[in-house]
């Protein structure tokens, strides 16, 4: 509440400021403000730091967060003693929301297998189809052939006569 006390009362002292170096000039009592400290609020301590802005890291930004789909979960059972040593890869401990996860897991194996099967009835279907035209173009193939001697056939017989 403080810091926007005070940027209410520093706000029209920056504003005066800011148009006197673009130029634009001022009221005489704007630019009589931006002389005058701002009052300071009983409220606020002398440690206080009360200011418009934002603060940005000197250094590199670490996001932590929790393991995907871990949501609330919480260690339902550890696997190892304190002090024990153990390998890579090895699981040390469950969390209460494993049943939920197996479920989840199983569930989406399910859907794969199910989409698998739907692809292999879509490329049995495709290769079908493909088996059909192939076939067609054969026959087709074989009417030309057959139309053609059969015209030249006509055409002889045609200038026999």
């Amino acid at each position: 509440m403080a810091g926007t006390i005070i940027g209410a009362c520093l706000q029209p002292a920056v504003l005066g400021v800011f148009r006197q170096i673009a130029g634009r000039g001022g009221d005489s009592e704007t630019a009589q403000s931006t002389t005058k400290e701002a009052p300071v609020s009983a409220a606020a301590e002398p440690l206080d730091v009360v200011a418009l802005g934002r603060l940005l890291p000197l250094g590199d930004i670490v996001a932590l967060a929790l393991p995907s789909g871990a949501g609330d979960a919480r260690v339902a059972r550890l696997l190892v003693a304190e002090g024990e040593r153990v390998e890579a890869g090895q699981v040390i401990a469950e969390r209460d929301n494993l049943p939920q996860l197996l479920a989840q897991k199983s569930s989406a194996e399910s859907e794969l297998a199910a989409q698998q099967a739907t692809l292999e009835q879509a490329r049995a279907a495709m290769l079908a189809s493909y088996r059909e035209a192939r076939a067609n173009q054969t026959r087709a193939e074989a009417a030309l052939m057959l139309a053609k001697q059969e015209l030249a056939r006509m055409t002889k017989l045609s200038e026999k006569t």
